[in-house]
């Protein structure tokens, strides 16, 4: 994974940070790869190749693997009980 190094200036900043805040962003760093993601698929429209899609269901799969291992997962219920 590569690392980006940028600046904003403090009134983008604020406002990243009220965003980051009331959509629930973990992070300034998941903020910001959502919004790469979310302007590289609105230039070419929302439509995505299977093999576009299946790459990002195998890398979901191996990263809950990852995390997860011989752990029971929690159910949807669990997870989300905070919001």
């Amino acid at each position: 994974m590569s690392v980006i190094n940028f600046t904003l200036t403090k009134p983008l900043e604020q406002k990243v940070n009220q965003v980051i805040k009331k959509e629930g962003f973990t992070s300034k760093a998941e903020f910001f790869r959502f919004a790469a993601l979310n302007y590289i698929q609105n230039l070419r429209g929302t439509d995505i190749s299977q093999e576009e899609f299946e790459g990002t269901v195998r890398a979901l799969k191996n990263t809950i693997r990852k995390v997860y291992k011989n752990k029971k997962i929690p159910s949807l219920r669990e997870q989300l009980s905070d919001i």
